[in-house]
């Protein structure tokens, strides 16, 4: 393995209700991009990442965007699925107890009625292992740049999602890190990571601030 992996975060197969994106087809586009690692976050379900998994030729963090009682809530490095509907209370502790992590998506895109809005995300902070600053589906980037915010504001590492339900949508938001082997470590690389992308102008505006560069 090399000294850095290329992983893109919020992906969607089939497997979610909004897409159609075939897993065979999936791992194919991804892999002739260079994309070694893809965090599969369906909605309210684990198969089409377990699916993908099990194919075995590209690296794959199961994921799910569970629809909690109050805005999504993604899980990262599980074993088993969340089920819709719960508090977020109780969906991060779901998540947490199979020593998943905890993905904010999309937390202030103005667009999105499922978002977890800011008053659960103030009161839930200190459960929440990552901020998406970066979403490759909110149309506004001073959006975006309220997660960025809120993320600096509250010391959590942040991670750019291409959010993509389409195969072309994929790539337009990837990250570099070093290699990983379980949830602690993968949260100690995304400390780290540096973004890749197609729309490099908005994402290098939000790392440099991120990184206090201008």
């Amino acid at each position: 393995m090399s000294d850095r992996t290329i992983v893109e975060f919020h992906v969607h197969t089939s497997y979610s209700p909004d897409s159609k994106t075939d897993v065979a087809e999936l791992e194919e586009h991804a892999l002739s991009m260079g994309t070694e690692c893809l965090a599969i976050t369906d909605h309210d379900s684990i198969e089409g990442a377990v699916a993908l998994r099990d194919r075995g030729r590209i690296a794959v963090i199961v994921g799910e965007e569970v629809t909690s009682e109050l805005g999504d809530i993604i899980g990262l490095f599980l074993t088993e699925r969340v089920p819709p509907g719960l508090s977020p209370a109780e969906t991060i502790a779901r998540i947490h107890d199979q020593g998943g992590l905890v993905y904010i998506p999309h937390p202030f895109d103005r667009r999105r009625r499922s978002r977890l809005f800011r008053p659960a995300l103030e009161e839930h902070a200190a459960d929440i292992d990552i901020i998406e600053a970066w979403n490759g589906r909110t149309r506004f980037e001073e959006d975006n740049e309220r997660g960025l915010r809120f993320a600096e504001e509250h010391g959590k590492p942040v991670a750019y999602g291409s959010d993509a339900h389409l195969l072309k949508e994929l790539g337009r938001a990837r990250m570099e890190m070093a290699p990983f082997h379980d949830a602690p470590g993968f949260l100690d690389s995304l400390r780290d990571a540096s973004r890749l992308g197609n729309d490099k102008s908005m994402m290098a505006r939000l790392w440099n601030k991120l990184r206090g560069d201008d």
